[in-house]
């Protein structure tokens, strides 16, 4: 979430809810998801059809051995795919505790419903701040990757997308302005609540990225796209988002993602932290702040995929620390694919 930029203009009314038509099983071809209402402040669900799916953090059931069949053969994601090496920076990363942090917040919420809040709370100051660096922060050369990508494993010139984490709609309005159908989700009603301002073109679910599977018909995507927001997960809860969205995916598809780059003594749940952001100002406390962020390296997301069928198509490193004093830490991003 915290990567997305773009042009947006300050919403002067909640999202009306929108009724359930055949419009969109049409636009979004085999997804078995009608449109969504946005999530109000008080409301702690995401409509799906006709059906309340009640929003929780640990919500990983959706996405259990029970529903995720595990394949038979995993790729090998090393052998053919490109890997670049590490790019030399001369900005330093900023020092970050390996160690987990324990962050007690108002009702005893845990990590990701400690992220959410800050998305919720801090969404205008967010996309004001990276907005002050234009196109600094945008993605453009990834994009057009994923795009690529996509037209090669297929002959149809428009694609469905899932925008996993989609912040305010500054990727979904590229890929629906481009012609493509796109679901967008994001946890946060506020960023959503500006996405639809922008791209009111595609189609929303304010939900927790980790039920999505239990949504989805098997095989019914053609690209999943998730920029700077799984590093918003725990550790543990990223192989089966990865299990979930590889059985949604069509053979060929193609899925990127990109985590925050860490260190080797960042492995595992030492690589995992709750901790202030301290580009914000509080709102009613520090808690407010807190974010929870999740660091990886290169080796490790290769293992994750590996586990996961995934084939890499190519993995690297994207700093843009040179051109922006936003971002903190340089990414590791991925393209990968499903072959069978």
């Amino acid at each position: 979430d915290e990567e997305h930029q773009g042009d947006t203009e300050e919403a002067t009314e909640t999202p009306q809810e929108e009724q359930p038509i055949e419009e969109v099983r049409e636009k979004i071809e085999n997804l078995s998801i009608n449109d969504a209402v946005v999530e109000k402040p008080m409301d702690s669900t995401a409509t799906v059809g006709d059906e309340e799916v009640e929003e929780q953090a640990g919500a990983t059931s959706a996405i259990d051995d029970a529903v995720v069949e595990e394949q038979a053969e995993p790729a090998v994601p090393v052998d053919d795919a490109v890997v670049e090496e590490p790019k030399a920076t001369a900005t330093p990363e900023k020092k970050r505790s390996p160690t987990k942090i324990s962050v007690v917040v108002e009702g005893d919420l845990d990590s990701t419903e400690q992220t959410k809040l800050f998305y919720n709370k801090h969404a205008d100051e967010l996309i004001a701040k990276i907005n002050e660096d234009g196109d600094a922060l945008t993605p453009t050369s990834l994009r057009d990757s994923f795009l690529t990508y996509l037209k090669e494993a297929q002959d149809e010139s428009t694609s469905t997308i899932i925008d996993l984490g989609c912040g305010h709609g500054r990727d979904t309005l590229h890929f629906t302005t481009l012609g493509h159908h796109v679901l967008a989700v994001d946890y946060s009603y506020a960023m959503l609540h500006h996405a639809k301002t922008i791209a009111p073109h595609a189609h929303y679910l304010n939900m927790d990225m980790r039920m999505l599977k239990s949504l989805l018909i098997d095989q019914s995507v053609d690209g999943i796209w998730s920029h700077a927001s799984l590093s918003h997960l725990p550790k543990e809860d990223l192989e089966l988002l990865l299990k979930g969205l590889y059985v949604s995916i069509k053979v060929g598809g193609v899925l990127y993602f990109s985590l925050k780059v860490g260190t080797h003594d960042q492995i595992g749940q030492a690589g995992e932290v709750v901790e202030p952001d301290t580009r914000y100002e509080p709102i009613d406390s520090e808690v407010d702040i807190c974010k929870l962020y999740s660091y990886y390296t290169s080796s490790e997301v290769v293992e994750l995929l590996s586990k996961t069928g995934w084939e890499v198509i190519k993995i690297g490193e994207y700093d843009e620390r040179d051109k922006s004093e936003y971002p903190t830490h340089s990414l590791l991003y991925v393209f990968a694919t499903r072959r069978k």
